[in-house]
């Protein structure tokens, strides 16, 4: 078992810092990794961060969600920088907040706000109207991928789903990445899915 924070060290491994750890053990790799992460300038990427705010108002819950459905009340970028920033961290993979459903508002807006620090990964409907517009607007935005819930039921839907399909093809012609949270159920679809969409 290793923690979160040596996770993030060992993602950021150098060519150099890689050659050092052969042989090492998992802490002993995290504190190398550490080491060559100061004399780098400490530039850790954190792919999986969901950020949300208090703001009920403006940045409505979605349907399936309530006010006591949120705790910690909030975690904002600026309380997030306070707990990555001193870790080396520089720059975050935001992944929609499923309090919000499909209305991504709220991630799109932290980006525009922090331009350089986030990338996004989006919640959206497929069977919505102007699905190609929305991605590539998405694109712009900052958006590298979309995040899909499913399980074997779902998933078994996905073949006949205009949608999905839709989806999928014009993910692959935009270089966005399909990013599954899926049941393990699920895996053999999923596997049938990407062999029908080889880019």
């Amino acid at each position: 078992m290793i923690s979160r924070r040596e996770f993030v060290a060992l993602a950021a491994i150098s060519g150099a810092a890689y050659r050092a750890i052969q042989g090492a053990t998992m802490s002993q790799a995290a504190s190398i990794a550490s080491e060559t992460a100061n004399e780098e300038g400490r530039d850790f990427i954190d792919a999986h961060v969901h950020v949300w705010t208090p703001n009920t108002q403006k940045y409505r819950l979605s349907d399936t969600y309530k006010l006591a459905d949120m705790a910690p009340k909030s975690f904002t970028p600026e309380e997030l920088f306070a707990q990555c920033k001193p870790q080396g961290v520089a720059r975050v993979v935001l992944i929609q907040m499923s309090f919000y459903g499909f209305d991504n508002q709220y991630m799109l807006d932290c980006m525009e706000k922090h331009a350089g620090v986030f990338s996004g990964v989006a919640i959206i409907d497929e069977n919505q109207s102007g699905l190609a517009a929305t991605m590539s607007s998405m694109l712009k935005k900052g958006v590298r991928g979309f995040r899909l819930y499913t399980d074997k039921l779902k998933a078994s839907g996905w073949k006949d789903s205009v949608g999905m399909q839709e989806m999928w093809k014009l993910a692959a012609d935009s270089g966005q990445s399909m990013c599954l949270l899926a049941n393990p159920d699920a895996l053999p679809l999923v596997n049938a899915m990407c062999e029908r969409n080889p880019k």
